[in-house]
């Protein structure tokens, strides 16, 4: 298996089991299971780890890489759903290296810029930390 596919593997594990676990049980308060394990329910602050689907794909934030001219230029954007606030934004490299890091102080989406040598080969990690505890990343593999 090639690394990249073994860091979407992991990726998209990650997020399966910050979504609800592998079960099909129903959920007493938010209703049934929706076959997939999922809660159907939406976001209560009582209850901070049941999700929708659309919730949770809210959660992860986005990574975006462009080339400038002497080097890439990264974004990480958060747009939590409603009921969840972002507190911190941070970028991390090979060895948990960090490259940048944003301490959110307004409720609403939140974004970090950041830069890259042309270089930099290996994952690239944005996470992002809820007002909940709970941490969401994403990674991208640079060939």
């Amino acid at each position: 298996m090639s690394r990249r596919l073994f860091v979407w593997s992991v990726a998209l594990l990650v997020l399966a089991l910050g979504t609800g676990g592998c079960g099909d049980e129903a959920d007493s308060e938010n209703g049934p299971s929706d076959g997939g394990g999922d809660p159907t329910g939406a976001f209560t602050e009582d209850r901070p780890g049941d999700y929708t689907a659309t919730e949770a794909e809210a959660l992860v934030p986005d990574l975006f890489l462009t080339r400038g001219s002497d080097d890439w230029h990264g974004h990480v954007r958060a747009v939590p759903p409603q009921g969840v606030q972002a507190k911190t934004l941070e970028v991390r490299a090979i060895g948990e290296r960090l490259v940048a890091a944003h301490t959110v102080a307004n409720d609403g989406p939140a974004a970090l810029d950041f830069r890259l040598p042309f270089d930099y080969a290996g994952p690239l990690i944005a996470r992002v930390t809820y007002d909940t505890g709970e941490t969401w990343s994403r990674v991208l593999e640079l060939p």
